[in-house]
This record gives C-alpha cells, structure tokens and sequence, in this order.
C-alpha cells in the first residue's frame, strides 16, 4: 500500500478493521470474506509526528509498525542515481521507440549533483522528459535534454515563479523561455552565439523560440521581450 501516511481516517479505520479481523465484505456484498495477508505499506511521512498530530490512528500505526525499513531518499544514495537512470532510460528507450544508447558523463555529473526532492519519481520523470527532448537522430542524453531546474538557475529567476501554485511543466517552460530571452540579450539576438551560451544546438533553439513565439529579428524585436 503505497502513500499509507495520507489515507483518510475513515479509511484507516476499515483498513485496521481488516488487520484485526483478518476478514471483509466486498462493496455491495453480504458475504464475510476470510483473508491471509501480508500488507507493505509506504509512505514519506513521519507517521509517529502524524499520530501526535491526530492525523494518523494510534492502533493502526503500531499494527503496520511491525518491521519498519528505512529507505533514505535519493540525495543520500548518490551511487544509486546512475543505476536508477540507466534502469529508466532502457525502459524509456523501449517505450519512446527511440534508439537511446546512454547518458553522458557531464549529464551524470549534473544529475548526480541534483539533491532530487522528488525521489525516484522525480529521476524517472526526468528521464523520460529528457528523452522527448531528443532529436531525431540523437543516442545520447546530454545537458541540454535535461530539464532547466535539475541544472540550477540564477536566484533571480526562480524568484520570477508565481506565487500560486504551478504544475512542474508550466514553471520549467517559464524557466526556459527566461533562459532564452537572457542568452539572447546576452549575444544581440544571434541566435547561434545563443544556442552555444545555452549548451543546445542552433536547431533546438529555433523549435523554442516558435514554440514560445518569441521574435527575435534584431536589438528592436529583444526589447519587446
């Protein structure tokens, strides 16, 4: 049972009624059901603070609380991200239909630096962006394939995010498209002295700048960015 921590009371109170009683009903059923079963539960929060907050049933917990095993989150295990990463990239690569060969060391070196809040999740979901980000053509994930905030932004532009909350899609394209803008003061508007500043290819730059409806014709068309 994965998320244990943010089942509603009610739940777990029929949840531990199952535990205890080793039996159930099935939803529009009259016929008590015996069970043998042996429940793995997770979850990523404290369920002994969340029992003291009377979020979590006191009963259930010690009834889960059996063997516990603490897994420490990604940032702690930094070995395990290059064998996490080349896991998702072959199951990735499988499903994209793409033929990926590997991650480059650079790519390693900065995803190996990310202190990864999200978890594994988080490093699959990584991945798989990444792999969308690819051209046709391209075997290897390299810096410029993976997401803008694993590589770290300036402060001032993460200042720039909205103060509502955002899905993750919506605050990377906001990370990128500043990105863009700034290369592109930065070099005068040439586009390929951008897409070098950038670490992408001249090619890449162009799909983004359509994709963000950016015009960048000269000086004139920046400043109305």
């Amino acid at each position: 049972m994965d998320e244990i921590g943010s089942l509603a009371l009610e739940s777990q109170a029929k949840l531990l009624r199952v535990l205890q009683e080793r039996e159930f009903e099935r939803v529009g059923g009259t016929r008590v059901i015996p069970i043998d079963v042996r429940v793995i539960a997770a979850t990523n929060k404290d369920l002994a603070l969340s029992v003291e907050n009377g979020t979590f049933r006191e009963d259930l917990f010690y009834r889960l609380n059996v063997y516990p095993i603490y897994l420490p989150p990604l940032r702690d295990r930094e070995a395990d991200v290059l064998l996490l990463a080349d896991y998702f990239l072959e199951k990735a690569s499988v499903t994209s239909g793409k033929k990926i060969l590997r991650i480059s060391k650079e790519t390693m070196d900065i995803m190996m630096g990310y202190p990864w809040p999200g978890n594994i999740r988080e490093l699959k979901n990584a991945i798989e962006r990444s792999i969308v980000m690819m051209e046709a053509g391209e075997e290897v994930i390299v810096p410029s394939h993976i997401p803008l905030y694993i590589k770290g932004l300036p402060d001032r532009l993460i200042s720039r995010l909205p103060q509502e909350s955002a899905s993750l899609d919506d605050a990377v394209s906001k990370f990128e498209k500043e990105l863009i803008i700034e290369a592109l003061h930065k070099t005068n508007g040439i586009q390929s002295h951008a897409a070098k500043l950038l670490g992408i290819t001249e090619r890449s730059i162009w799909h983004r700048l359509k994709k963000y409806g950016l015009q960048t014709g000269g000086m004139k068309d920046l400043q109305k960015m």
